[in-house]
């Protein structure tokens, strides 16, 4: 029989599972990156290593690196994984079918060295999930030093298929995960894992070190630290990899009277790709992006991107349509080239 303590262990493992599956979005988007502020961590790349930014690859650039931000960002929308999650279509999907695992992982009476608790779960249009809370201290909740994991084995849910690993480590758990008011220090580590779909497929390795804190409904914030994430993307017959390094996202989620809520997200780190020569950029925040959550894309915003040779671009928002994209190819201060595209055909 399910005790109070199962049930209180199971509602946090839902919620944590709906957290793990959001910081999938940045490998479903096949890049990765988000918010920090202009004190970042990751500091210029070496000039032998650093794109030059040129007329000919700037808007490029800036494309890689908002739809990174901005897809890293939606992993630190962990912060409200309580609450209401903006996840992409393919992401949601991926939520859905974790949390059909979690309410299967019951829990036996405590025992003095912790417990185990795995289930094998079909998926609904072939393979499986096998899910794992590892109850260190044996105390029937999820607390600091606990555990869960989640195995896809060519797991089939509509049009896309599932594989590889994602695993969460708490380092300190304070409230309730599945309430609005909680605390939780975590680091997330992704396997070899892959989504599949018709247009293509992304695979993921790496690690992420979380800290959430939320102290009621879309009011919370969250610190999202990267050693280094890399994704390997094939559509079509392209294939690409990119590698988020040094990193730092910051995001503060807030009411906004009877409109939703507004999001602010800043982002500092370096990354590289093979679209880019497999050069290092430094991406760093001046002022966080805002969007409402009425919106699809922020209002406000702007982030430079550093380079070789002194070269910068720098995006502003202009509002939550479009984007202005300037090029400083000398280093002088001067952006003497631009060009303004929408939200949409960057991210």
């Amino acid at each position: 029989m399910t005790t109070p303590s199962n049930h209180r262990r199971l509602a946090q493992a839902a919620a944590l599972t709906a957290a793990l599956t959001a910081a999938l979005v940045a490998l479903l988007s096949g890049c990765g990156g988000g918010g920090g502020d202009s004190g970042g961590t990751g500091g210029p790349p070496p000039l032998s290593d650093a794109l030059i930014l040129t007329t000919a690859n700037y808007t490029t650039a800036a494309q890689e690196a908002l739809a990174s931000a901005f897809f890293l960002g939606e992993a630190g929308s962990l912060a409200t994984a309580a609450q209401t999650s903006q996840g992409t279509a393919i992401a949601q999907r991926a939520i859905d079918t974790l949390r059909r695992v979690t309410p299967r992982l019951t829990v036996r009476p405590p025992v003095a060295t912790g417990v185990t608790v795995s289930e094998t779960l079909p998926c609904t249009d072939g393979g499986n999930l096998r899910a794992t809370i590892d109850d260190v201290n044996g105390n029937g909740d999820i607390d600091a030093g606990d555990s869960v994991a989640v195995v896809a084995n060519a797991c089939v849910e509509g049009a896309d298929t599932l594989n590889g690993r994602i695993t969460a480590r708490f380092v300190a758990l304070s409230g309730n995960l599945a309430s609005d008011v909680f605390n939780a220090t975590m680091t997330i580590t992704l396997d070899q894992f892959s989504v599949a779909g018709a247009a293509g497929s992304t695979i993921g390795n790496g690690q992420m070190q979380v800290a959430i804190a939320s102290t009621a409904a879309n009011t919370a914030t969250s610190t999202l630290t990267v050693s280094q994430l890399t994704t390997t993307q094939r559509f079509g017959s392209v294939t690409s990899t990119s590698t988020l390094s040094n990193a730092r996202l910051q995001e503060a989620t807030r009411p906004n009277g009877t409109a939703g809520f507004t999001t602010s997200t800043s982002v500092d780190g370096s990354f590289s790709s093979t679209s880019l020569e497999s050069k290092s950029l430094t991406l760093a925040t001046v002022t966080p992006f805002v969007q409402a959550s009425t919106a699809a894309y922020p209002a406000s915003g702007q982030a430079t991107l550093s380079g070789g040779a002194g070269s910068k671009v720098r995006m502003t928002a202009q509002n939550s349509s479009t984007v202005l994209i300037e090029l400083d190819s000398d280093g002088n201060g001067t952006y003497e080239t631009s060009t303004t595209r929408t939200w949409e055909s960057l991210i």
